[in-house]
């Protein structure tokens, strides 16, 4: 064969050579494209996978490029194999009309690659490699994208943000996404710390199976937003056989599911209270008794008010705030006379508030309510020591003024109320028009409600309507919820009121019933609020051991009469007093300070 000439043998090699480097740079080209990256790291990144999730996130986005992160937004896009490239994005913000951001990365996933170290094949190993590198570059503290297991350019962005410990993945479902519009509403600050609450279902029965289903029920058809909830289901000693066996069958999809049965009657008080002791200070209750139906977006109100006010600028103004109610009460229950009718948007107008204003209050809310960790801490120490003190020497002498929770015994609302009280604690409510509710109280016959067959149950009174169309938003004033020192404030009473008067109240109950001044700043212990004279505590100690002697010395010469005569009379005098000596016993085996 005859040598290819020298002059021909280069213009071969130099063919060969563009046609590697426009092959090679096609290439490169086709792998991740972009304008020139912003020169500052962008905050927040919304990922888009093909052209359904881009017409779902559409008004978030849009709210997010208009509103206060206008200048801190990222967009990626799967590419045009996933049915969404950067030019069709460009497309659909054309026939929109929306100012969306020019910076918007096409990772062209199912695209061919110059790197033959990556699988084109597998689009979560593509997902992985350029998401992974593109992510070092932008540094962004929030990505927020359609969570799928089942779809594998989804399962990547999962597996890329569990390798970045600084960035927070806001993973959500498809159908859920219309139940977030409130999303750009928060800070970036506050979006990081988007799964940093952890809330738990406590559920809490005895013998209402059906009451316990119909709750269940609604707690498994409602919007967790991508969240995994526990749920625990509380049954005292009473419950009968259809309830235990229906808790035994029953399967939760939302999270881990545990199962407690107290071995001795316990009643509703230590019910709800001991139900939950939080673990930290990010670890919220949501406390259901079973005759409760929530309304499919309940979870929907608390995420939104507890990052809104726990988790953003508002959370230092937000330290007296207990909790999130659920109910929508329509009635006031704590004045003297008994329960009057309450309609709050009456209240706020008086006060030049909006009528729709979600509202403070002081009043516990037993019918589905979220409970902060601090406080709820705080108030097992208070109820502790007030309950010891009760049942021995009886020398805190805590009553709240004009309030008829003092007569309620056995209800854990009414120590929770004194706490209140004392320190001005409040709760947010919501408040809806036509009194739509995210819970309601079926009012079935139980440990408050009584049956009588000559009066009715007051389920009219009770039962609300629940929220089964969205209307968070719609309602809200200005489409949001205000900041926290904007909201309305009112006492157990349901009078407006300024949150320095409720903590003036309590701190001039406080200086009646203690010896130690206030706690200034907060520190969540109740140890300031039952402080007594020593004196007095020594002399109250040693009258209650001679009462107990007393009732001992009773029990004797009874035991011994009825031994020599069993009389009915002796013998249930003698049922009276062994029960009084259990009382004293058990009350004895605390410690005497």
């Amino acid at each position: 064969m005859p040598p290819v000439p020298l002059k021909k043998l280069v213009i071969y090699l130099t063919l060969l050579l563009v046609l590697s480097t426009i092959y090679l740079l096609n290439g490169f080209r086709t792998t991740i494209s972009y304008s020139p990256l912003p020169s500052q790291p962008q905050r927040l990144v919304v990922f888009l996978d093909g052209i359904q999730q881009a017409n779902s996130l559409q008004s978030i986005i849009y709210k997010f490029n208009n509103d206060i992160h206008k200048d801190s937004l990222q967009i990626i896009v799967s590419g045009g194999q996933r049915g969404l490239s950067r030019s069709g994005m460009n497309a659909l913000m054309a026939r929109d009309g929306l100012n969306w951001p020019n910076n918007i990365i096409d990772l062209n996933i199912g695209e061919m690659s110059w790197s033959s170290s990556e699988n084109k094949i597998n689009p979560v190993i593509q997902v992985f490699k350029r998401f992974s590198k593109l992510l070092e570059k932008l540094k962004p503290e929030v990505v927020i994208y359609v969570k799928d297991p089942a779809d594998p350019v989804s399962r990547g962005v999962t597996s890329v943000l569990s390798n970045f410990e600084n960035i927070t993945g806001i993973g959500l479902p498809l159908d859920h996404i219309e139940h977030l519009a409130w999303l750009p509403d928060l800070t970036i600050d506050t979006l990081k710390h988007w799964n940093t609450p952890k809330f738990h279902l406590q559920v809490i029965t005895q013998d209402r199976p059906d009451s316990l289903s119909r709750l269940l029920r609604s707690l498994d058809s409602s919007y967790y937003l991508g969240d995994r909830l526990p749920l625990t289901i509380n049954m005292d000693r009473g419950a009968d056989p259809v309830t235990l066996d229906y808790c035994n069958k029953f399967q939760w999809n939302h999270g881990d599911l545990a199962l407690r049965h107290r071995v001795l009657q316990g009643g509703l008080l230590p019910a709800v209270v001991e139900s939950y002791y939080p673990h930290n200070s990010d670890h919220y209750a949501v406390l259901l008794e079973d005759d409760i139906e929530v309304s499919p977006f309940f979870y929907v109100w608390l995420k939104y008010s507890v990052l809104k006010y726990r988790y953003g600028p508002d959370r230092a103004a937000s330290q007296r705030m207990f909790g999130v109610s659920l109910y929508n009460p329509n009635s006031i229950e704590l004045h003297m006379s008994g329960r009057r009718d309450f309609d709050p948007s009456l209240v706020l107008e008086q006060g030049n508030f909006p009528k729709r204003s979600p509202y403070l209050n002081q009043v516990p809310c037993s019918w589905g309510a979220v409970y902060f960790p601090e406080i709820w801490r705080e108030f097992h120490e208070y109820i502790n020591a007030r309950m010891d003190d009760e049942v021995t020497i009886n020398i805190q002498k805590i009553a709240v003024p004009e309030s008829r929770s003092n007569r309620w015994r056995k209800s854990w609302k009414r120590y929770f109320i004194e706490l209140a009280y004392l320190r001005g604690y409040v709760m947010l409510y919501p408040n809806f028009s036509n009194f739509t509710s995210l819970s309601t109280n079926h009012m079935e016959a139980g440990t408050h409600i009584h049956s009588n067959n000559n009066k009715p149950l007051p389920v009219r009174v009770f039962d609300l309507p629940l929220m089964w169309e969205n209307i968070i938003l719609k309602e809200l004033p200005q489409g949001r919820l205000s900041e926290f020192e904007s909201l309305p404030v009112t006492d157990f009473w349901g009078n407006l009121e300024t949150a320095k008067t409720l903590i003036d109240r309590g701190h001039a109950l406080h200086m009646q019933v203690s010896d130690c001044p206030p706690q200034v700043p907060l520190r969540y212990s109740a140890e300031d609020l039952l402080c007594v004279d020593e004196d007095d505590k020594a002399e109250a100690w040693l009258a209650y051991k001679e009462q107990q002697k007393e009732q001992e010395r009773k029990y004797a010469i009874i035991s011994a009469l009825a031994d020599r005569y069993a009389s009915e009379e002796s013998m249930s005098e003698l049922r009276r007093l062994d029960k009084e000596k259990r009382y004293f016993s058990s009350a004895s085996d605390r410690p005497n300070p």
